[in-house]
């Protein structure tokens, strides 16, 4: 017999020793024999099995209703978070994309690692019979992937636009300077000609001067004042 089904058995068995001595007190106080002992052992799984089956269709319909909407978020919050990368449009569970991350090569060993972690916790969930929230992960675990897919891309175009911007912006500065430097060469050309005609140099260099903070002065007057508060 494997490991784990030995386990299974005899936690199966140590269950079952509290309800048989309970029935076979009540066989002892009610002498009623063994018909009253099996009697009573019967009624206490009916009874066990109807509250397992209130409290899973209780909570199945919590989850439906708010539960996984909110547990998709969880999990997306969790793996933008842990820098886990998008899953592909083949990945089926949670197990899935787990072992996926641990078996990319291409990422970092922190990331592999945290992902090792939690297939491990998901595992532990299914050694210890939580199969119910299992099902509820990698059902919450779907919506998650789309929202994180669009969640990355939308990302990715939001840096590709900044990075648009910030080119168009250097390409407007890099203009701007050039026509300011051919604005003052034009002004010295000016001011050799000045020269050359007998204008005294003095005198050039304060016209060529007045008429660059003439043009300083007009760009701060068209600079928005800040609020004084």
């Amino acid at each position: 017999m494997e490991p784990k089904v030995h386990t299974y058995v005899l936690n199966v068995i140590l269950a079952f020793v509290p309800d048989l001595v309970v029935a076979w007190a009540v066989m002892r106080l009610t002498e009623s024999g063994w018909s009253g002992f099996w009697i009573t052992l019967l009624a206490l799984q009916a009874i066990y099995f109807f509250f397992w089956l209130k409290q899973a269709l209780w909570g199945w319909l919590l989850f439906w209703i708010i539960g996984r909407q909110q547990m998709a978020r969880y999990l997306e919050n969790f793996f933008i978070e842990s820098r886990f990368p998008p899953p592909d449009n083949y990945t089926l569970d949670l197990d899935d994309y787990f072992s996926g991350i641990v078996a990319n090569k291409e990422l970092n060993c922190d990331t592999r690692i945290s992902a090792a972690y939690e297939n491990g916790t998901l595992n532990g969930m299914k050694v210890s019979r939580r199969y119910s929230l299992v099902m509820q992960l990698n059902s919450a675990s779907k919506i998650a992937f789309r929202q994180l897919r669009k969640t990355l891309r939308l990302n990715r175009t939001r840096e590709g636009n900044k990075m648009a911007s910030g080119k168009k912006a250097t390409a407007a500065e890099t203009a701007t300077a050039e026509t300011n430097g051919a604005e003052i060469n034009r002004r010295a050309a000016e001011l050799q000609i000045l020269a050359g005609k007998g204008v005294t140099t003095g005198a050039a260099v304060t016209a060529l001067a007045t008429a660059l903070g003439n043009d300083i002065a007009a760009v701060v007057m068209r600079k928005p004042k800040p609020n004084n508060r």
